[in-house]
């Protein structure tokens, strides 16, 4: 049970009864369909039977086996789920025992006595950075006691200190400790039978077909049959959506009673400093998976990922002036709010927690000071960390089938070559993260004024200082949030309010704040659009001053050829996307020969692009072998996706081989262009300091 100093609000009370309430109201709702269908299989099978016993004749006895049919379809739709059985992957989980992790096992358990709840049943590992708790859930997990099984990600474990992890599990065992959780249990198994019964219908829609083929009668009342199957189907939706809305409602709950659970056991700031950290350490991780991705070709790969994700979440902080202490970069809620400028609110109701700054409101609303922090690394409760690190790590790799025979590499090679791509992928300092979301400009060159040109007072830090860099985000944000509220309007999601910037609005008066938004996106804007022309007309002039006018006006004019002609680009990939979209459905010969020339006609602009690009040596350097190889087989061939009786897999492989490589040449050329401008830039206030 739960520790007795905390209570459960009445607002968590109210939230379970809603549950509780959907889950009836579904169990009746469906008993219901089940009763009626029933009766109207009985009575259709009465009709039938008294239809042939007052008339025999062939055409009663077939509308008799037709009236049956459709109540025997109806029913089987409904019960079918019953056939279906669902596995769990857990294929991506290691499991540890007393045995083998005794430490880690000790830790547990004092953890567990202080929340005073249950031992997890079984005690998984895995790569990522997370933890969680989950059960074995069959049909009878809704009506006895089932023990909850905890998952460690050894990347979370990586990135936090001792207390942390304590207030991490803390938290994973205050679920342990809710009777709630059960709920989560009907909640489960009814979403699986709505699910089957919405999308799990191909076995059933071939035995309608087939029923169907027997007799043109039986395929009148079969037509029937699926008509009150897409009635009941539309009940099971908003089913589906009453349960599910009041589960996200109570799981947000859940969420908050878990961490004030946490805190209780190890205070309230390191669960505060846990979740303000845990996104860079994600980020890290997947930047040294990545990393190890773009390797495969090179069969290279490393024994353990985890001292790069850790260096690498310390070399992000620093960039990112973050202050690191004892190892652990120290975020705060401000700073992970410098880069979100929105103002407007809307709870997402599909939302099963509640978002971190929610959260550390919460935490530091409660300020529950327990122990004193000593940043030991949290993966001193394992016996040989490394040993496990390198165990996860062999079993993240192990679903890659490399190209031949392996080399690993070591932390110290994946410094070496990340710093070298980071210097490489890096803007100069003097911009302060200007460009770090935006392009340089689209300047019209030709209309600088001479009043431009003029030496005037302002500098590098008028230019680029933090008031500028904010005006980016700010404007960033400003239209994110007109996009939101304008999905509104086009009634994309129903909401009864909204908040922004501190006031509650209806959701009526969605229109009326996008007007204003709108003002406020032209405003900034147009700062923005100041502040790039003030910026190239400084540069301007100190290009001119050092005799490099031309190559300066090249660079950016080379720059805003890729920029302009970016969008057509990358638009090439979505239309080729969307134009093969239909080769994963099964259709008549005559449509796919139809859609088959209208995907060649898309394909004209994509291969021009591709060719366009992989004929400009710059960018020869950035593609990978296999990129290469892909490209020019693509582009050796007008190929035939369809031979007039069936696709041709070997060549629409060369096809989606070419169209995956291709938004990273697009980005590429896009992101060389950029660099190559603003490396320019650089280079003039560098030979303007050696000369001074």
């Amino acid at each position: 049970m739960q520790p007795k100093s905390i209570a459960v609000s009445a607002d968590f009370k109210g939230k379970v009864t809603n549950v509780i309430f959907s889950l009836v109201l579904f169990m009746l709702t469906y008993l219901l369909l089940i009763g009626l269908t029933m009766g109207l299989t009985i009575l259709c099978a009465y009709a039938g039977v008294m239809l042939v016993v007052l008339k025999p004749a062939f055409y009663t006895f077939m509308v008799g086996a037709g009236l049956i049919s459709m109540g025997i379809l109806v029913l089987i739709f409904l019960l079918k789920f019953i056939l279906k059985r669902h596995t769990i992957n857990r294929t991506h989980l290691v499991q540890v025992t007393r045995e083998t992790a005794p430490e880690l096992f000790g830790f547990i358990s004092e953890i567990v006595k202080e929340v005073k709840t249950t031992f997890p049943k079984r005690i998984y590992l895995s790569s990522d950075v997370n933890a969680s708790v989950f059960y074995d859930s069959s049909f009878w997990s809704m009506f006895f006691p089932v023990r909850k099984n905890l998952q460690i990600g050894i990347g979370l474990v990586n990135a936090v200190s001792l207390l942390e992890f304590k207030a991490i599990l803390a938290h994973e065992f205050g679920h342990f400790s809710q009777k709630s959780m059960k709920v989560g249990s009907y909640v489960y198994h009814v979403n699986q039978i709505i699910y089957n019964l919405l999308y799990e219908n191909e076995s059933y829609e071939s035995l309608v077909a087939k029923w169907a083929k027997m007799s043109g009668f039986l395929s009148i009342f079969v037509s029937f049959a699926v008509k009150l199957v897409q009635g009941i189907q539309w009940i099971l939706r908003k089913n589906y959506s009453s349960i599910n809305l009041t589960h996200m409602g109570l799981s947000r709950e859940m969420e908050f009673h878990a961490d004030e659970v946490a805190a209780s056991v190890a205070g309230s700031q390191p669960l505060i400093a846990s979740l303000l950290r845990l996104e860079l350490a994600n980020y890290a991780l997947d930047g040294v998976v990545a990393y190890y991705n773009d390797r495969i070709t090179d069969a290279v790969v490393t024994h353990n990922v985890y001292p790069q994700q850790k260096w690498l979440m310390n070399f992000l902080a620093t960039k990112s002036n973050l202050p690191v202490e004892h190892g652990f970069p120290q975020v705060t809620l401000a700073q992970v709010k410098r880069y979100n400028k929105s103002k407007l609110i809307i709870v997402n109701q599909w939302a099963s927690h509640p978002s971190m700054e929610e959260r550390v409101v919460a935490l530091n609303r409660l300020n529950i000071i327990k122990e004193n922090e000593t940043y030991t690394p949290a993966g001193m409760v394992f016996r040989d960390m490394k040993a496990i690190q390198r165990i996860i790590t062999t079993h993240l790799f192990s679903t890659i089938n490399f190209p031949e025979t392996v080399s690993h590499e070591g932390k110290k090679e994946f410094i070496a070559a990340y710093v070298r791509r980071s210097k490489a992928n890096a803007s100069h300092q003097i911009f302060n993260g200007y460009y770090d979301n935006k392009s340089p400009g689209v300047i019209a060159m030709e209309q600088v004024s001479s009043a431009d040109m003029k030496d005037g007072e302002v500098t590098l830090a008028d230019l680029f200082g933090d008031d500028k860099v904010d005006l980016i985000y700010s404007s960033i944000a400003i239209e994110n949030d007109r996009n939101a509220l304008m999905e509104l309007v086009e009634g994309t999601h129903q909401i009864q309010s909204f908040d922004y910037d501190g006031v509650k609005y209806d959701a009526k008066d969605c229109r009326k704040v996008i007007d204003w938004l709108e003002k406020e996106l032209l405003e900034s804007r147009r700062h923005i659009i100041n502040n790039d022309r003030q910026i190239y007309s400084l540069f301007l002039r100190l290009a001119t001053a050092l005799n490099k006018k031309n190559a300066y006006v090249s660079a950016y004019q080379s720059f805003q050829k890729q920029d302009m002609e970016y969008e057509q680009r990358y638009g090439a990939y979505t239309d080729m996307l969307q134009a093969t979209h239909f080769m994963q459905y099964n259709l008549p010969v005559a449509e796919i020969t139809r859609k088959i020339n209208e995907l060649k006609q898309v394909e004209k602009t994509l291969k021009v692009y591709i060719a366009d690009l992989m004929g400009q040596v710059t960018y020869q350097k950035v593609l990978t072998a296999q990129a290469k190889e892909h490209f020019h087989e693509y582009l050796s061939n007008d190929w035939l996706y369809f031979n007039g009786n069936e696709y041709d897999s070997y060549a629409i492989d060369v096809m989606y081989n070419a169209i995956q490589h291709y938004p990273e040449l697009v980005s590429d050329a896009y992101f060389m262009a950029k660099k190559t401008l603003l490396d320019f830039k650089a280079h003039l206030l560098q030979t303007k300091s050696a000369l001074i």
